[in-house]
């Protein structure tokens, strides 16, 4: 699997998100979380696209437009790019998250 830095992963989605949504940074990101197909990245810019095809915006990516090669292997394509982490351990989880709110300049909230 994926063994890259969570910089270098997330870089890798932020400019495919640049290339194939410009402007996705305007999206709502007041509530992120990573392991939520509703409020991840992709399930926060995506919202309204997986809202018409009745699917969480992470699906939506995953069903409609990665490229045929990409598509055979959905959730590599995701840990590559970020958006999904790896490997499956809640640090891995915690540090891609933080990496996205550091490119989106949002606060880690703590926990009470």
């Amino acid at each position: 699997m994926d063994t890259e830095p969570a910089a270098s992963r997330v870089a890798l989605g932020v400019a495919w998100l640049n290339e194939n949504k410009p402007g996705w940074r305007a999206a709502d990101f007041e509530y992120l979380d990573i392991s939520s197909a509703a409020h991840c990245i992709l399930g926060r810019v995506f919202e309204t696209e997986g809202h018409k095809h009745h699917k969480k915006g992470y699906f939506y990516v995953l069903e409609h437009l990665l490229t045929e090669d990409d598509a055979r292997y959905p959730n590599r394509w995701a840990m590559r790019h970020g958006f999904l982490w790896y490997p499956p351990e809640e640090e891995a989880e915690d540090e891609l998250e933080e990496e996205w709110s550091q490119v989106l300049g949002l606060k880690k909230l703590e926990a009470a």
